[in-house]
């Protein structure tokens, strides 16, 4: 993507080459004229450029040009539709913003089959078979989407044999989990590399034996998280007829404290579903402070976990609950 964003010329001089083919050639010297990739700029340049092109074709493409302006990710774009025939639309109009700069979308995938029949072959991630396999996992922003499914689960690796604390933290840091899926495992984690740093153990020292055997124990059971899976589909709540809730809950000890956050829907026919959204844990400081603090820490996190939320889906909640078992936070 970045190669096709040209800069301006006299930036192009801050991107110069000096190289010449072997020593018995003179130097030569050339200029990068589009978009370099590491340079700090670059990622703006990318989302800046994609924007440009959204503001100009806002009046032939206005669904399209706002998704290109808010669900993508540099040159990552997750969005949806709630029809099959809906959704072939969005395909052909998000198409045609970015093209209109030169750009082409590639490796589209989808968990309807239609809907990937109507994308050329060149265009998609995959095959436009869809089977109960490792195929049809796909990789979004970390996070792995079963198309077939369409759930969401965090992919782990078998970790490798962990007798130092350099290699704990790095086991630890391999583990990306965005939306919070696996928070109530990855907080032990945080527990055990705080008390690393609190011992002042340098990078390879050996780990004391007390966070080794807790390891093991959570090693023995690590295979069983990619059995963990969500649903990417926040059900029924773009019907009319319904009521749409947001539910939160916050807690706290005195190792960690943690918040989360999960929809409810009401039918008209009395039908409920409730669905995980995020989670989010904090290692308790290590200044101890009293249990009420640490409430109102919770407290904090999780009204900072609802404005991310808000700002991140676009659904008309009707109402929203944020729980606490705290009287002493709440007052």
């Amino acid at each position: 993507m970045y190669r096709q964003i040209r800069i301006q010329s006299e930036d192009a001089d801050f991107q110069r080459i000096i190289w010449r083919t072997d020593t018995n050639h003179p130097l030569s010297t050339y200029r990068l004229l589009t978009a370099t990739y590491g340079t700090s700029c670059a990622p703006y340049l990318a989302i800046r450029t994609l924007h440009q092109l959204a503001a100009d074709e806002m009046s032939t493409s206005p669904e399209a040009c706002k998704i290109t302006r808010e669900p993508f990710y540099v040159d990552d774009l997750l969005t949806g539709a709630n029809s099959v025939s809906h959704a072939k639309v969005l395909v052909s109009e998000i198409n045609r913003v970015p093209q209109s700069g030169g750009f082409t979308l590639k490796k589209w995938a989808s968990n309807i089959v239609d809907v990937l029949d109507s994308i050329p072959a060149e265009s998609k991630l995959q095959k436009n078979e869809i089977s109960i396999d490792e195929s049809s996992l796909v990789k979004i922003l970390g996070v792995h989407w079963n198309s077939h499914q369409d759930t969401l689960q965090i992919k782990i690796t078998d970790p490798q044999e962990v007798l130092t604390k350099r290699q704990l933290l790095s086991v630890i840091a391999r583990i990306f989990d965005p939306l919070g899926i696996l928070s109530p495992t990855t907080i032990v984690l945080k527990i055990l590399m705080q008390v690393l740093w609190k011992n002042q153990l340098s990078w390879d020292a050996s780990i004391p034996h007390e966070i080794l055997k807790t390891w093991k124990t959570f090693q023995s059971e690590l295979s069983f998280l990619k059995d963990i899976k969500l649903p990417r589909y926040l059900k029924n709540v773009y019907l009319e007829s319904v009521i749409v809730q947001l539910h939160g809950f916050c807690d706290a000890s005195s190792k960690a404290y943690a918040a989360i956050i999960y929809i409810r829907v009401l039918t008209d026919t009395g039908e409920i579903f409730v669905t995980f959204v995020a989670a989010k844990t904090r290692v308790a400081p290590l200044k101890q402070l009293t249990i009420p603090k640490l409430e109102l820490c919770s407290a904090l996190l999780l009204a900072q976990l609802y404005q991310s939320v808000i700002s991140s889906i676009s659904v008309l909640i009707h109402s929203t609950f944020l729980w606490s078992d705290s009287q002493i936070a709440l007052c």
